[in-house]
């Protein structure tokens, strides 16, 4: 989170899991898997995706897991016309996961266990993003989080949460508590089935 102050003093509280790094004003994200990281900027006008999903939906994606002699599938059943219907998200094969690139995961890798290496991958996305001075908070969240949640959502929720009257504190650590608390509320809320961390 990046909170300016009223006095314009800007306080940072940033997050260095996931592969997550603030130096020098430039932000840099190395991503594996489907946890996000967004930003606000001048005031929650903007909403700036610093990450991207590594899903089997995602082109890139797709094909990296094709080249390597992966698949990708969706579960079916017959409903009662007879017809096939798809159900839940893509999947990749070997490994069953809904993402392309994760840590672990021996099935989808090691071959004495059926799996394929480089179709499930830990390389991650490395991206930079020069920080300016209009940029508000950055949020880092699990899926659980974005499965039920837009980016644009979660930055409102999120401002709405710090400018209420109840909430109006000195204390950017208690400030962040908060909005954070209110995100995974409203998620739960939501009913999101997956991990949910803020």
């Amino acid at each position: 989170f990046f909170f300016q102050a009223e006095d314009g003093i800007r306080d940072p509280l940033w997050s260095r899991g996931l592969g997550d790094v603030y130096k020098r004003q430039i932000y840099y994200n190395a991503n594996v898997g489907d946890s996000r990281s967004i930003l606000s900027r001048e005031g929650g006008s903007s909403v700036i995706a610093l990450s991207e999903d590594h899903r089997p939906n995602v082109e890139e994606e797709r094909k990296r897991v094709l080249e390597n002699g992966g698949h990708i599938y969706q579960r079916a059943f017959n409903d009662d016309s007879g017809s096939n219907s798809h159900i839940g998200p893509l999947r990749v094969h070997p490994g069953g996961l809904a993402i392309t690139r994760a840590f672990g995961n021996p099935f989808a890798k090691l071959e004495q266990l059926g799996g394929k290496p480089n179709v499930i991958t830990a390389i991650p996305t490395i991206k930079s993003n020069q920080l300016i001075e209009s940029d508000d908070f950055m949020i880092i969240a699990s899926d659980g989080v974005y499965d039920v949640m837009q980016n644009r959502e979660i930055i409102d929720l999120i401002w709405l949460t710090s400018k209420m009257e109840y909430y109006k504190e000195k204390d950017i650590n208690k400030i962040c508590g908060y909005a954070v608390n209110a995100l995974l509320m409203n998620v739960m809320n939501k009913g999101s089935m997956d991990n949910v961390s803020a």
